[in-house]
């Protein structure tokens, strides 16, 4: 299968960048007009993703199926851990250990998606070594991973449409932590908290 291009908005009234062309590695990159907005579309052939683990409650199924098909035309190794089929019933913070248990001390990655992110955030932050984030736009996963080194992301299902989505993954998938010495400092204080309280 081919990998999929996927596109990225500047912003629509002061033309700063929200993203960088360079963020889905070697591309092909291609402007079109779209309305007031810019979208560069990016050849995706080169990217090189890893492990990534994906879960979702009820509110998040239907974006985390599409998540998954995202993911895997971008190359990823996914693993899907639930649930496998929509049960309003059923609580995020059981999908959101089965993810962070995969993730805790490990170099993968993981997807988390409830109605909002919010829950699934608290959840997975619980866990020593996840550092995860609500994003919601390209500028938001973009800081989330250059400025905190997140290794999970959490989305909305009920305030991230698709396209949305697709930005969003594949700026974080791709952009690297910064190494600023600030940024460095600040997620080495967070880790010593965590050092700290997570006995």
């Amino acid at each position: 299968m081919g990998a999929r291009s996927l596109a990225w908005l500047e912003h629509p009234t002061d033309n700063r960048k929200v993203g960088s062309s360079n963020l889905l590695g070697p591309t092909t990159q291609k402007q079109v007009d779209c309305g007031i907005h810019r979208v560069f579309l990016l050849d995706v052939n080169r990217v090189s993703v890893g492990s990534v683990y994906v879960g979702s409650d009820h509110a998040g199924f239907e974006l985390k199926m599409h998540a998954i098909s995202t993911l895997r035309e971008l190359g990823a190794d996914v693993v899907d851990v639930g649930p496998f089929e929509y049960d309003k019933e059923d609580d995020y913070p059981e999908y959101a250990k089965r993810v962070c248990e995969r993730i805790s001390g490990t170099a993968n990655r993981g997807i988390l998606i409830c109605g909002t992110g919010q829950g699934m955030e608290r959840a997975a932050n619980k866990f020593p070594g996840v550092y995860a984030s609500v994003c919601w736009d390209e500028f938001t996963a973009e800081v989330a991973k250059e400025h905190g080194d997140i290794n999970v992301l959490c989305m909305g299902g009920r305030t991230t449409s698709p396209e949305v989505a697709d930005r969003i993954i594949g700026i974080w998938l791709n952009s690297p932590f910064s190494g600023d010495e600030r940024h460095r400092r600040r997620v080495k204080e967070i880790k010593e908290i965590e050092k700290e309280h997570m006995k």
